[in-house]
């Protein structure tokens, strides 16, 4: 079961999509194609492709011909270091919602003192 966070970034993202594609995407498309490309790249990862599978993404998504580039990861080194490589026209990179809240839920965690130690 996902968290409700993460059903909700689904729904925005559908939402986002029909308004400005104009493109008629349940949540649930939504969900099933970032989970299968997440899946692809994980894959892709583990048999030295991941660079390849990126610039794939990247063609499809027809990278070249946007206005504004940017990925949205977990923040996990290896794959910031392949998008830099593979992906160099990339104009930023934003650290996924989930994510950003669980690394703001541990800083709050830990005590003032501690921090920047």
């Amino acid at each position: 079961m996902l968290p409700e966070s993460l059903n909700t970034a689904f729904v925005g993202a559908s939402d986002n999509i029909k308004r400005l594609a104009q493109l008629d995407i349940s949540s649930s498309t939504v969900r099933q194609i970032v989970e299968q490309e997440g899946r692809n790249l994980v894959d892709a990862q583990r048999k030295g492709q991941a660079g390849r599978a990126m610039r794939r993404i990247g063609r499809q998504l027809v990278l070249s011909e946007a206005r504004r580039k940017y990925s949205v990861t977990d923040g996990a080194v290896w794959i910031l270091n392949q998008l830099n490589v593979q992906l160099p026209m990339l104009d930023d990179n934003v650290l996924d919602f989930y994510h950003l809240r669980l690394s703001v839920y541990v800083l709050l965690l830990i005590p003032d003192s501690q921090i920047g130690q």
